[in-house]
Parts: C-alpha cells; structure tokens; sequence
C-alpha cells in the first residue's frame, strides 16, 4: 500500500510506537485472528484478519482526510494482489470503525480503523503450501 497519494511512504507493519509528526498521514498494517476452515480433497480454508489503521494530525479537514485514505486503502486492496506467489483478489473489506482523534496536546492524531478479511487456501497439513 505504499505510494498511496494521500499516505505516500508512510506505511508501517505491525507499529507498536506512535507515529511521529513526519509519519502522518500514514498507514499501520497488521494481520490479526486466523480462523481455519474445513476444505475438500486435501485443502482447507483459512481466512486472516487484516487491520488498517489510517493516522493523521487532528485538522479541520481531518475528517475529509480520513475518509479519502479509506478510499484509496479500499481501491488499493481491492485490485488484485499476490501473496505467497499467488496472485489474486485476495482479501474483502470487512467494515471500519468510527474515526476517533486522540493524543497528546503536542500530537493529537485522528484514526480511521478499517478491517479486511484475506481468504487463502493450502494444502492439509502443509500451511505454507498455497494453493
């Protein structure tokens, strides 16, 4: 998801710290429950949790910023993508949270949650063998 015009590099995996003021508008991306499902002939089903998390600095136009980096996350995910070699449409938009703002009075950020699902399908008993 880099190169988004509204976040451009700012695009964070599993960030455990804040952003800094330099890091915003920006993106934290992390893989959250896995849930495994039963497949046919040797298959089966997994579908993760994948958690965008939009930031930006509290503004007047916060509110329209948030919701054009949600735009551009879900046009972005929602081309098809590759993962583990395959390539695909791959993931579903799963809803968003309220925007909320928070911070403290030196960096008051404002948040925008939004959660897909990524469907993939391996092997039984081989986890890393994506079919």
């Amino acid at each position: 998801m880099t190169g988004l015009p509204s976040t451009g590099a700012n695009v964070f995996v599993d960030r455990v710290y804040a952003l800094q003021t330099n890091e915003t508008p920006g993106l934290v991306v992390s893989v959250g429950d896995e849930v495994e499902l039963d497949g046919l002939d040797g298959q089966q089903r997994r579908t993760f949790s994948v958690r965008v998390e939009a930031l930006a600095k509290v503004s007047e136009t916060l509110s329209d910023l948030l919701d054009q980096i949600g735009v551009e996350v879900e046009v972005a995910l929602a081309a098809p993508i590759t993962f583990g070699g395959k390539a695909g449409n791959l993931l579903t938009y799963a809803g968003a949270e309220a925007p909320t703002s928070s911070g403290d009075a030196e960096r008051p950020v404002g948040s925008l949650v939004m959660n897909f699902a990524l469907l993939a399908f391996t092997q039984a008993g081989a986890p890393d063998a994506l079919l």
